[in-house]
This record gives structure tokens, C-alpha cells and sequence, in this order.
């Protein structure tokens, strides 16, 4: 029964992966991309990159405590630049009417006054 019990655990928590690991994982796929097939795999090298720091800043890949530190700083800093690109990508193609609303409502609606013939 506590064999079971062990299995199960193991099973369910699995002992976190040294970063010798992880970077043999990641060294794995870098020769991928050697051999030429880059569209193929470039989406997955940056998953595993990303999956690695997330894992090396939550203290799931085992590292000097100021190691994860610095790697939980950047890969803020990184989170935090790529939320500003996404914003720039967004709004690059905007014109003055939609960018001057998003920025003061955070939505690109135009809208338009039914009314605006009687005006003149």
C-alpha cells in the first residue's frame, strides 16, 4: 500500500527538474533549428524558453536564490514590454480619430451624431 501511495505522489508531484535539464530540453530543440526547419519549431523553442523562466522564477527548476530573483525580475520586465508592444502593434494602424478615442476610452468605437445634418 505505501508503494502505492509513493507512485502516486510521484506521479502527481514529480520532483522539479534541475536547470541542467531544462537546458538540455532547450538545447535539444536548438539543434532542431539548426537542421533548417525553423517555421516548424521556432513557436515551440519560444514556449519551452518562456515555460523555463516561468519555471526557474516559481522555483519549480532549482537555481541560487538570486538567480531566481533576477530571472522573475526580467521576465516581469519582458512580461511588461510586451504588453507595450502588443499596445503599439494595436494601435499603429489606427488613425487620429480612433487612436485620440482609444486612448481616452480604451475602445476604437466612432461614433457618429444622427443628428450632425441639422447642425449645419
Amino acid at each position: 500500500m505505501n508503494e502505492e501511495i509513493v507512485r502516486i505522489l510521484e506521479r502527481e508531484f514529480p520532483a522539479p527538474a534541475s536547470i541542467e535539464e531544462k537546458l538540455s530540453e532547450l538545447l535539444g530543440v536548438i539543434s532542431i533549428l539548426r537542421k533548417g526547419r525553423t517555421a516548424e519549431f521556432f513557436g515551440r523553442f519560444s514556449e519551452e524558453l518562456f515555460s523555463t523562466l516561468v519555471d526557474v522564477a516559481n522555483g519549480r527548476v532549482k537555481v541560487d536564490e538570486d538567480v531566481r530573483g533576477q530571472v522573475q525580475t526580467a521576465l516581469e520586465q519582458w512580461q511588461q514590454a510586451e504588453i507595450e508592444n502588443s499596445r503599439l502593434r494595436y494601435t499603429d494602424r489606427m488613425d487620429d480619430e480612433e487612436h485620440e478615442v482609444f486612448e481616452r476610452t480604451g475602445d476604437t468605437t466612432k461614433l457618429i451624431d444622427p443628428f450632425e445634418e441639422d447642425k449645419k
